[in-house]
C-alpha cells in the first residue's frame, strides 16, 4: 500500500527501516531534519537491533523535508511525531489521503482523538508502542528494548482493513490486534506518565531510575491516581507486552499515606523487573528537552490531569511532575533526583 510516514527518529526509524526491507516500494518519508534527511538519503536507514545484528535500509523515494505535493493518494499515513507536533504534521498532509485511507498515530498518550479533529471521525487507528529505539547518530538506529506493536481501533472491534494493516506491518516485529485499545493507550499512557516523565525530570536511563526506591514509591502514585482515573471513565486497563497489570499495582486509598511493608515490597518488586527489561531505554522526553523541543508531558501526565479534573478524581502527584517538567524545559530546574525525592517525601510519610 502506498504509505506516507512522517517523522524518523528512534521509532520511526526502525518502523521505516523494517517496511523499507520488506519491499514497502511506495513508502515516503518526511522528516524537516535537512541532515537526518540528508543522511538517509546518502546511506540508507542503519539499524542494529536488541542481539547486535544489523542491516542497511534505502529507500526508493528520497526523504522530503515536507509532504511532497501529488505525492499520493496515500492508503496508510503514519505519524510517528512527537504528539505535540501531531496536528501540524496532520494539517500537512490530511490533503493525500485516500478516500478509503486511514491514519495510523504511533505516538505516545492518546493522539487518536486528536487525529480524528483533523481527519474525521473512524479515520484514526491507533498504534501502542511496547518497544524503544533511539537513532545514535543521524540515519543510525538502535532497538533499545523488547516488545510489540499494539493496533486497535478507538471505540470498535478490530475488522479487515485493521487486520490488513496489522499483516501489513508484521515486518517491524510482533504486532497484536486489540479490540480494547482505549485500555492498552491508558496503560502505556501510565507508564510514560513515570518513565517517561520522571526519567526526563531525573535525566537517567530507565534502569538508574527504577533503582531507587524514593522514585518506586511516587511511580506507585502516578499509577494509583491513573487507574483511580481509568475506573471513572469506565476504561479497563490492559497489560502492554513485558509489564504487570498496572490495576494490581495501585496503592489503595487507606495505602496513599503508608502502604504496609508486603504491599510495598511486592509492588517495589514487580516494578524493578520492568526496570530490568528495559533498563538501557532512555525517556524521549528527555531527547525532545535536550533539542529545545516542547515535552510531551502536556499529552501524558497531563491527560490524566485534564481527566481528573472533568471527573472530579484528585491527581495531585501528576499535576506537579507536568509543572516540573516545564520548569525543566524552561532551564529553570536542573536535571536530578532532589524534585522527586521532594514530591515523593509530601506524599508518604
Amino acid at each position: 500500500m502506498r504509505t506516507l510516514l512522517q517523522g524518523v527518529g528512534g521509532i520511526g526509524g526502525v518502523v521505516a527501516a523494517t517496511l523499507l526491507r520488506a519491499g514497502f516500494a511506495d513508502l515516503q518519508l518526511v522528516t524537516g531534519n535537512a541532515p537526518l534527511a540528508e543522511a538517509i538519503h546518502r546511506d540508507g536507514l542503519r539499524v542494529r537491533e536488541r542481539d547486535g545484528s544489523t542491516f542497511v535500509a534505502r529507500p526508493t523515494l528520497p526523504p522530503s523535508p515536507t509532504v511532497p505535493e501529488g505525492g499520493g493518494p496515500y492508503e496508510l499515513i503514519v505519524l510517528v511525531t512527537q504528539t505535540p507536533r501531531l496536528a501540524e504534521a496532520l494539517q500537512a498532509s490530511q490533503a493525500q489521503l485516500s478516500p478509503t485511507g486511514v491514519v495510523l498515530c504511533l505516538q505516545n498518550g492518546l493522539p487518536e482523538a486528536h487525529a480524528e479533529a483533523i481527519v474525521g471521525q473512524g479515520r484514526a487507528l491507533g498504534g501502542v508502542v511496547s518497544w524503544a529505539a533511539s537513532m545514535t547518530a543521524p540515519g543510525e538506529y538502535v532497538r533499545t528494548t523488547p516488545g510489540a506493536i499494539h493496533l486497535g481501533w478507538p471505540g470498535r472491534p478490530a475488522d479487515a482493513q485493521l487486520k490488513a494493516i496489522a499483516a501489513a506491518l508484521a515486518p517491524t516485529g510482533d504486532v497484536h490486534v486489540t479490540d480494547n485499545l482505549l485500555g492498552v493507550r491508558w496503560s502505556k499512557l501510565a507508564i510514560n506518565a513515570t518513565i517517561t516523565t520522571m526519567g526526563a525530570i531525573v535525566g537517567q536511563p530507565l534502569g538508574r531510575l527504577i533503582d531507587d526506591a524514593p522514585v518506586r514509591d511516587l511511580a506507585l502514585h502516578v499509577f494509583s491516581e491513573a487507574v483511580d482515573v481509568c475506573d471513572a471513565l469506565g476504561v479497563r486497563l490492559e497489560p502492554v507486552t513485558g509489564t504487570f497489570p498496572l490495576a494490581r499495582l495501585a496503592l489503595g486509598p487507606a495505602e496513599r499515606r503508608s502502604p504496609g511493608l508486603f504491599a510495598r515490597a511486592w509492588r517495589h518488586l514487580a516494578l524493578r523487573l520492568v526496570g530490568a527489561r528495559y533498563s538501557g531505554a532512555r525517556s524521549s522526553m528527555l531527547y525532545a528537552i535536550e533539542r529545545g523541543r516542547p515535552p510531551e508531558v502536556d499529552y501524558i501526565n497531563g491527560e490524566i490531569v485534564r481527566s481528573g479534573a472533568k471527573l472530579g478524581v484528585p491527581t495531585p502527584v501528576n499535576t506537579e511532575l507536568v509543572r516540573l517538567v516545564h520548569e525543566l524545559a524552561a532551564k529553570r530546574l536542573p536535571h536530578g533526583f532532589e524534585p522527586l525525592h521532594t514530591l515523593r517525601d509530601t506524599v508518604m510519610d
